[in-house]
């Protein structure tokens, strides 16, 4: 998956006051540093990079290994499998005319190999397995702007807890389809649950690390997710059948129970909802001694803002603009038509 898209999940813009704004997750505005009468002291977002801001990164962005996984592994479990003739009316030279030759005279080498050949998803009804690829991203569609939402009102540590758990559920459901629809339905869910996964973890990532490695830092949560997709040809290798490789792959996002009792809240979002004293113990976690957390104030919050704000900066028009291009067409050119 391309770094420059933070893809399919979740990217950041950002507008010429330093706000980062990202897919479903409310921007919290630049707060002055401190608690109380304590000396302003801005190090803390805009020092030099930690080891304890990388160890922060990479629990909040290993997740991205098993998004890739999840989201790739259409490429195996819905593949076109093989067959062969058991009858006179089927030879070799008709393969070209598939759909005309009569279903007795041809079967599958193996039934569960893929989608396609569990549920005969040929012929009349192929379109089947490309609308599942379409139930998928409609359900993350949904999920990264749902619990971006739940992120801003409840936190991004629960909030990212919440999608995984639902993705790895869904997608043990999944491997015990008992018919087409159930799949697609499962499907959807398993998309919804990643499209909130992406989003709430990278904001949960990108909100503790200094302002000027935000962007280095960003391409970086993008290792894990092709570390994903490399790994990924192994395990359908090893797992031919589709229900197999899909229990298997469900496995992934369980390791994150091993992650969570480590990670820590967004600072900046314990400071908005007035936890300084949280957010300032987060912050020298990350960032070392001495660091102190983000001030927010009634008077800092940002007024509430809409679409239309966008013309107030030509700047950050231009640059949604070319995401709004760049984003579907990588999309179309990495997962293409089937």
């Amino acid at each position: 998956m391309p770094a420059s898209i933070v893809a399919d999940y979740g990217a950041s813009i950002v507008s010429d006051d330093g706000a980062s704004i990202v897919a479903g997750v409310e921007a919290l505005p630049e707060a002055d540093i401190g608690t109380g009468p304590a000396p302003v002291n801005r190090n803390a977002f805009d020092g030099e990079f930690t080891s304890g801001q990388a160890y922060h990164l990479c629990q909040s962005s290993w997740i991205w290994f098993s998004s890739a996984v999840l989201t790739m592994q259409t490429v195996f479990t819905q593949k076109d499998p093989k067959w062969f003739c058991t009858g006179l009316e089927c030879s070799e030279s008709s393969q070209d005319d598939f759909c005309d030759i009569p279903r007795d005279s041809w079967e599958w080498e193996d039934r569960n190999e893929s989608i396609v050949s569990t549920w005969d998803l040929i012929c009349d009804s192929s379109w089947r397995v490309s609308f599942s690829g379409s139930a998928f991203f409609f359900g993350f569609l949904w999920g990264a702007g749902i619990f971006g939402l739940l992120a801003d009102r409840y936190g991004r540590r629960p909030t990212l807890h919440l999608a995984i758990g639902l993705t790895a559920a869904v997608s043990f459901a999944n491997a015990a389809a008992p018919t087409y629809w159930v799949y697609v339905s499962l499907l959807t869910l398993v998309g919804f649950g990643l499209g909130g996964t992406g989003v709430v973890s990278f904001v949960l990532a990108m909100e503790a690390i200094a302002q000027k490695y935000r962007g280095p830092a960003g391409i970086s949560t993008q290792y894990f997710w092709c570390a994903g997709a490399a790994a990924l040809p192994l395990f359908a290798y090893l797992l031919p059948h589709w229900r197999h490789l899909t229990v298997a792959t469900a496995c992934i996002p369980l390791l994150h129970i091993f992650v969570a009792p480590f990670l820590k809240e967004s600072p900046r979002w314990l400071a908005i909802q007035g936890n300084h004293e949280q957010a300032t113990a987060v912050m020298e976690a990350i960032h070392g001694a001495g660091a102190s957390a983000p001030l927010a104030s009634a008077e800092s919050e940002s007024p509430e803002e809409t679409l239309l704000d966008l013309k107030r900066s030509p700047a950050l028009t231009t640059r949604l603009s070319i995401l709004l291009f760049a984003w579907p067409t990588v999309t179309i050119a990495g997962h293409g038509p089937r």
